[in-house]
């Protein structure tokens, strides 16, 4: 056909898009639609000149068929083009379907561009949403490949396109099965398919191949197969275990090892395709108990978002700055009242009791106003209840009579470390050391000061002279191993963890790091492990059913982590925290409301949580609600304006509205960070997205 004709009267060759072995596709305008400017379709003339008489009957019977098959997908789903007409001229038939104003997946997956796993999942999970719809009709594509996806322009939904039906028919004789030679492409068609017996699951294999090259850069007809013919592509790519593992059972060699239809394999792939974690508990300052971290694997290259992996707040290790020194019977005894009273303050204080304890150490002060030990006991007990700043004054008081008192400086130290003054807890930490060189309790907690500032290696080497002192330091040895975690040496973490549970069977924390540090390996199980030790030395120790629940997630036991999360909250109801990892896990269920339920009520309890609002908004966008998705992003930039995940999902929700110019201003921004926090892959991922819309524009 030639540019300009005119097609039945109705439809006018505007250009021709291509040709393939079995017919020529052309882009025309709808001459029969009353509206300016015409709307545009797309002709397909098949190839049937040299078929016999007898063939030509044969495939014009089952071409009405699959015509009438292409109608009703284009019925059943928006995102597969609608077929307007189908006829007969002379000896050719025609297909007449609507014209899809987008780009193929060509132009993001190409050869040596490598996408991030989470992109890739999310683009996955998307072709599978649609390819369901397919496959409950019992219908098999038969031609999925990059050419054939399109992302369309106006809301940048995924389309099928030019199902692979109708070539089948030309690959048939009348009266005759399949021929040898099936319909598909080298590379996305696996064997049965290549044989002529195409199943559901051939339609996997191509969806998986498709992801192959889109992580690896690699065409798939490029790579090479192993002895036992399973493509060799893993080594290609920058790819967790677990979309690994997925993949391969997507395009195993055998077709009953393969996921059976695309139900089966969304339903694999959205376990995958989760939020940012932002509440994975890692190893607690030894100085703050409750720090919170934020999880660095950005989620909008899903369009989701990192379970993140599974992310959470840092928890229960040696609480704040390690030693408060046991309030002591002092040695200079000027009135036996005094003593007495501070004999019954320390054993008080040894029960727990720190009100009554302060109330004997007045009366010992009262009786001997020089009474140094008293005032250092009162600013224990003091410092028990949270009063730093009256401890302080306490210490300040010990030193003022005693200037020597080495013990004084050090709890001081503590007290400034708890209130955030670091610089001043080491000056404290240095004046106890001078005075008493051998004092392993100063070393650990100016070793933990300077971890609070980031100072790992100096903290190791405060740690490393007290356990030179005392070679039975649990404590030193469990924050040595919290700086390792840190520097991300967690094999030497582990080692410190053991020693510390050697010299310590009941060192609940120490189970706990070690189970965190086993997670940053991939060791769910032994984490679990550990946690269930914590729990049962602490049955009610909160955290540790938070780190177990997220170690379950990490494995894909949702339910099995939303009981601990149940547990956890239980516990401790005001836990922000326990919510949104809950939230996180009915978030990989599907069950968005839930999610939502979890994260309003972790935005309750603390309203500053940037990633609360950031999984609520992905939660919002899975429902379609964009525009409140939008607000949530822009609430948690607003918190955290550094926030490049909640830039790069905000502009994903601007694209899919349209909203391109919005939506290329949040992309950039993502990208410039990105590129500042050295995230190399979602820095070029960001840059793809602003290329694809500025084409689109």
């Amino acid at each position: 056909m030639q540019v300009g004709e005119i097609l039945r009267d109705r439809y006018k060759i505007i250009s021709h898009l291509g040709q393939g072995a079995f017919g020529e596709t052309y882009l025309a305008e709808d001459l029969g639609i009353p509206i300016n400017p015409k709307p545009k379709c797309v002709v397909k003339r098949l190839k049937t000149q040299n078929f016999t008489d007898a063939q030509l009957d044969w495939v014009k019977n089952a071409f009405e068929q699959e015509a009438a098959t292409l109608y009703n997908l284009g019925r059943l789903h928006p995102q597969i083009p609608s077929l307007s007409e189908y006829f007969q001229v002379e000896r050719e038939f025609y297909l007449v379907q609507d014209f899809i104003d987008g780009v193929d997946l060509t132009k993001i997956i190409n050869p040596g561009n490598k996408l991030a796993e989470k992109v890739v999942i999310q683009l996955l999970t998307e072709i599978l949403e649609v390819l369901t719809v397919v496959h409950q009709q019992n219908i098999i594509h038969r031609d999925i490949k990059p050419q054939n996806i399109m992302r369309r322009r106006i809301d940048g939904k995924i389309v099928l396109i030019d199902f692979g039906a109708v070539k089948q028919i030309m690959l048939k004789n009348a009266g005759q099965s399949t021929l040898t030679m099936g319909v598909g492409t080298p590379g996305f068609m696996p064997l049965e398919q290549f044989n002529g017996k195409p199943k559901l699951a051939s339609d996997i294999y191509a969806v998986g191949m498709v992801g192959v090259q889109a992580l690896t850069g690699i065409p798939p007809h490029l790579l090479d197969d192993d002895e036992d013919g399973e493509v060799i592509w893993q080594d290609r790519a920058n790819v967790s275990d677990r979309f690994a593992a997925l993949l391969k059972t997507m395009i195993n060699r055998r077709v009953s090892q393969r996921y059976q239809n695309a139900t089966e394999a969304l339903e694999a792939m959205q376990l995958l395709n989760e939020p940012i974690v932002p509440t994975i508990l890692s190893p607690s300052s030894p100085s703050e108990e409750n720090q919170e971290t934020q999880n660095s694997q950005p989620l909008q290259q899903t369009l989701q978002p990192q379970r993140g992996t599974f992310s959470s707040k840092i928890t229960g290790l040696f609480n704040i700055f390690n030693k408060q020194i046991t309030p002591n019977v002092g040695n200079t005894v000027q009135a036996k009242d005094a003593d007495t009273y501070k004999k019954e303050g320390k054993e008080k204080y040894d029960r727990g009791d720190y009100q009554g304890a302060i109330e004997d150490y007045n009366q010992a002060i009262k009786i001997h106003p020089d009474y140094a030990d008293a005032y250092n006991n009162r600013g224990n007990a003091r410092e028990k209840l949270g009063d730093y700043q009256g401890a302080i004054e306490d210490y300040n008081q010990a030193i003022k009579i005693h200037p020597d008192y080495a013990d004084a400086y050090c709890d001081r130290g503590n007290a400034r470390g708890n209130l955030g003054e670091y610089q001043a807890a080491i000056e404290d930490y240095n004046r106890a050391i001078k005075i008493n060189p051998d004092d392993a309790d100063a070393y650990c907690n100016r070793g933990n000061a300077r971890w609070d500032l980031g100072e790992y290696q100096a903290a190791i080497e405060d740690y490393n002279r007290a356990i030179k002192i005392n070679p039975d330091y649990a404590d030193a040895y469990n924050n040595r191993g919290n700086a390792r975690w840190d520097l991300g040496e967690y094999q030497a973490a582990i080692k410190d963890y053991n020693q510390a549970i050697k010299i310590n069977p009941d060192y609940a924390d120490a189970y706990i790091n070690r189970g965190l540090a086993r997670e940053k390996l991939g060791e769910y199980q032994t984490a679990i492990k550990d946690y269930n030790q914590a729990i049962k030395i602490n049955p009610d120790y909160a955290d540790a059913y938070i780190n177990r629940g997220n170690a379950r997630g990490n494995l894909g036991e949702y339910q099995a982590a939303i009981k601990d999360y149940n547990r956890a909250i239980k516990i401790n109801p005001d836990d922000a925290i326990a919510y949104i990892n809950r939230g996180v896990a009915h978030y990989d269920l599907g069950k968005y409301p839930a999610a939502i339920e979890d994260y309003n009520r972790a935005i309750k309890i603390n309203p500053d949580n940037a990633d609360a609002y950031y999984n609520r908004g992905l939660a919002l966008k899975n429902l379609g609600e964009y525009q409140t998705a939008i607000e949530d992003y822009n609430r948690a930039i607003k918190i955290n304006p550094d926030y490049a995940d909640a830039y790069n999902n905000r502009g994903i929700v601007r694209k899919n509205l349209g909203e391109y110019q919005a939506a290329i201003e949040d992309y950039e921004q993502a990208a410039n960070l990105y590129k500042q926090q050295g995230k190399e892959s979602y820095y070029e991922d960001a840059l793809n997205q602003i290329s694809a819309l500025r084409e689109i524009i």
